[in-house]
């Protein structure tokens, strides 16, 4: 469990209130800036397919809208823009997440 919640701080950049469980953040945070170890490699490419997801329900929803002049095409733009969103957010938070855990936990 301790495992968990430690890779899980240093990947969205959390601070943990018990003194072995912050040094050992931070030495890991420290150690994800360096490029020594690589974090959430399965959550990246997750993320990334839920983005590529969204553009392809955008280009299904115009498609729909455009040669059926049907507005039921508007629910995949709408989903579409959703997803590209949480795909975005979850991203940027892997990306700022060890610098932020390195100062949090210093």
């Amino acid at each position: 469990m301790q495992r968990w919640q430690l890779r899980q701080a240093v990947l969205f950049g959390h601070m943990l209130n018990d003194p072995a469980l912050k040094e050992a953040t931070h030495d890991l945070a420290g150690r994800a800036l360096r490029g020594d170890v690589k974090l959430g490699r399965g959550l990246h490419l997750l993320s990334w397919v839920v983005v590529a997801e969204a553009a392809a329900m955008i280009a299904i929803g115009n498609f729909l809208f455009i040669r059926f002049s049907s507005p039921a095409g508007i629910i995949p733009v709408l989903l579409g823009i959703w997803f590209a969103v949480k795909g975005a957010v979850v991203l940027r938070a892997m990306r700022r997440g060890p610098g932020r855990a390195y100062r949090l936990n210093g």
